[in-house]
C-alpha cells in the first residue's frame, strides 16, 4: 500500500485540512513517479548505465574544457558491458575487459562547460537517488490521524493542520516549491 493509498484510507472527505495534506502528498507522488519516468527512459536497456562521464572520443580520456566549452566529447556511461562487437571482436577490445560503455551522446560538437557538467551530474544515478530520498522524507512527513482519526499530523515536525492554519507542514511544501511551475502546484503551498 502507498503512502496515499494508506492516507486516503483513513482520511475523512469533508475534512479539508486533511483533504489538503493528501493533496501535496498525491501532487509530489505524481512528480517524483514522472522524474523516475524520465530518469529511467534515459537508460539505454541493453546497456543500463546510469552514471554519466564526457570522454574524449580519440583516447577514451574524460574530457576537458577549452575556453569554457566541451568539443567534440562524447557521453558515455561509466559502467561497461559486453556489446555484439567485444563478443565477436574479442582481440579488438582486449583492453576494455571485453566491455563497452553505452553511448549517450556520440559527439557533442560545442557545448558550455556549465552545461555539460550539469548534464553529467544530474544522470540517471543521481535522479534515481533523489527520488528515493525525496519520496522518504515525503513518507515521513505525511500526515497521519492521531485522535482516533480527529486530527491529523505530521509526527516528524508535530504540525497539526487545523481549520484556522489547514497547510501540510513545512517540509512538504518547501520539497513541493520544486515543482512551482507545473500546472497542479497549488499557490498556497508556497512556504
Amino acid at each position: 500500500m502507498t503512502i496515499v493509498e494508506f492516507l486516503r484510507a483513513r482520511l475523512h472527505e469533508d475534512e479539508e485540512a486533511a483533504r489538503d495534506a493528501v493533496t501535496i502528498v498525491e501532487f509530489l507522488a505524481e512528480r517524483l513517479d514522472e522524474d523516475e519516468r524520465a530518469a529511467r527512459a534515459a537508460i539505454d536497456p541493453e546497456r543500463p548505465g546510469t552514471h554519466w562521464q564526457w570522454i574524449e572520443p580519440s583516447d577514451d580520456t574524460p574530457a576537458e574544457p577549452e575556453d569554457g566549452y566541451l568539443r567534440g566529447a562524447s557521453l558515455r556511461t561509466v559502467e561497461r558491458f559486453p556489446t555484439y562487437l567485444t563478443e565477436n571482436y574479442p582481440e579488438l577490445y582486449q583492453d576494455r575487459d571485453g566491455r563497452l560503455p553505452a553511448f549517450v551522446i556520440d559527439t557533442a560538437d560545442e557545448l558550455r562547460s556549465g552545461a555539460a557538467g550539469h548534464i553529467a551530474r544530474n544522470g540517471p544515478a543521481r535522479v534515481l537517488a533523489e527520488v528515493e530520498a525525496k519520496r522518504r522524507i515525503v513518507a515521513q512527513h505525511a500526515p497521519v490521524p492521531v485522535n482516533f482519526g480527529d486530527e491529523y499530523t505530521c509526527t516528524t515536525c508535530a504540525h497539526s493542520p487545523t481549520s484556522k492554519d489547514p497547510q501540510p507542514c513545512g517540509t512538504l511544501k518547501l520539497l513541493a516549491a520544486v515543482y512551482a511551475d507545473h500546472p497542479d502546484y497549488r499557490k498556497e503551498w508556497a512556504p
